[in-house]
């Protein structure tokens, strides 16, 4: 009996451009709702310290963000999963270096308050550092 191979079983789908771009951006919106929910419920309801209560919310976003991100917004399940998640720590970490010295450097040079600073930062680390990073190297897109 001869079994036929579903390739798209075995190799990873190609996402254009433009839906892999607001798909991420979906799964940024979704990881940080995972982050914030986490973190209001450990904070408001359970009493666990902000600081813990923050990095445990920051930890579920990510595991939210990678397994999105993976399976759904760049369709890479063909690469051994430990691969990426060592590359999504890497790019996860650049990440935060350069989101706190974008709030930084915008609010010590422009004199802008802190929560625009913080969202203007955000938006421009998530679509000009972490989408082509994700996409090009976390979650390779081979076309």
């Amino acid at each position: 009996m001869h079994l036929m191979s579903n390739d798209t079983t075995h190799k990873e789908q190609h996402v254009s451009f433009f839906t892999s771009l607001w798909r991420s951006q979906a799964t940024a919106f979704m990881a940080t709702a995972a982050d914030f929910g986490i973190y209001f419920i450990l904070f408001q309801f359970i009493g666990i310290y902000y600081v813990t209560a923050s990095g445990i919310g920051a930890f579920c976003g990510a595991i939210v963000s990678f397994f999105l991100s993976r399976n759904w917004a760049f369709m890479s399940t063909d690469d051994k999963m430990r691969n990426q998640m060592l590359r999504y720590g890497c790019a996860s970490g650049l990440s935060l270096f350069l989101n706190v010295y974008g709030i930084y450097f915008i609010v010590e040079t422009f004199d802008i308050k802190e929560t625009i600073a913080k969202v203007l930062t955000s938006i421009l680390i998530g679509l000009f550092i972490n989408f082509p990073i994700f996409r090009y190297w976390v979650f390779r897109d081979r076309v």
